[in-house]
């Protein structure tokens, strides 16, 4: 099973990839486009009401630690609401924390309830040009 660190790393790795060079209030954060570049695949696989929920699970898990996250809400789609208010309040700094925490939840429930290696294959479809091999990704941060 990856340990936490590792799912962290992986998390910061899925935010980098969605992260924009130039960040305006108005575009979407990088968490938010790496849950809606998920929705698709684990919709198909769990139906909307499952993403939801997984979705809905971790953001719960994430608020405590990011309270400014409150006005954030899952609708029934399955999509991430209140997003311009949130990054409104939040520094630059804050909101990437926010989104790795975020992230990070996801991958952990991901990795508990379709095992890691049915989460790692599910990486590599949504993100075909990422390495999510733990030894390539520690070689890709040293190089």
């Amino acid at each position: 099973m990856l340990a936490s660190q590792s799912i962290r790393h992986l998390a910061e790795r899925l935010v980098g990839l969605e992260t924009s060079p130039i960040r305006t209030p108005l575009e979407s954060a990088s968490a938010f486009r790496v849950c809606e570049k998920l929705r698709q695949p684990l919709s198909s696989l769990t139906g909307k009401a499952g993403f939801q929920a997984l979705l809905s699970r971790a953001l719960a898990l994430t608020k405590p630690q990011f309270p400014k996250l409150e006005s954030v809400k899952v609708n029934a789609e399955g999509h991430l609401e209140a997003i311009p208010e949130m990054r409104m309040s939040l520094t630059v700094e804050e909101e990437v924390e926010a989104e790795t925490a975020l992230v990070t939840h996801i991958v952990e429930l991901l990795c508990t309830f379709l095992g890691e290696n049915l989460t790692i294959r599910l990486l590599q479809d949504v993100w075909p040009d990422a390495s999510f091999n733990e030894s390539n990704s520690r070689k890709e941060t040293t190089a």
